[in-house]
């Protein structure tokens, strides 16, 4: 029971969800974007405003990246998040499905 407790810890340490539907919605082994996940992706392209993204790479641990979002394409399985990171400026096209989080960052973050 130990181990499961430990276990659920560090799901909720890695997902940080705001509500119990928050987990609910997490499928990444299965290739589904959360709705959630897209509609911030597109707010911040329409915004033009710089997001702190919560990524998780194939088979590494989830990394934070300061991300300017420029597109959205949802007609690709699974969805893609297009943009570059922040300060480089280096193109990413990040997979919908492996973003565990996105949040505004504050104005001066670009």
């Amino acid at each position: 029971m130990a181990a499961l407790r430990a276990v659920f810890a560090r799901v909720l340490a890695v997902l940080s969800p705001k509500t119990p539907r928050d987990l609910w919605h997490v499928r990444v082994g299965q290739r589904v974007a959360r709705p959630d996940v897209i509609a911030a992706a597109v707010r911040a392209q329409e915004a033009q405003a710089a997001v702190a993204v919560r990524y998780r790479p194939a088979r590494r641990e989830p990394e934070e990246l300061l991300f300017r979002v420029t597109g959205v394409r949802t007609d690709l399985d699974p969805p893609r998040v297009l943009g570059y990171q922040l300060p480089s400026h280096s193109r990413r096209e990040l997979r919908a499905d492996r973003i565990l989080a996105i949040s505004t960052q504050p104005s001066g973050a670009s």
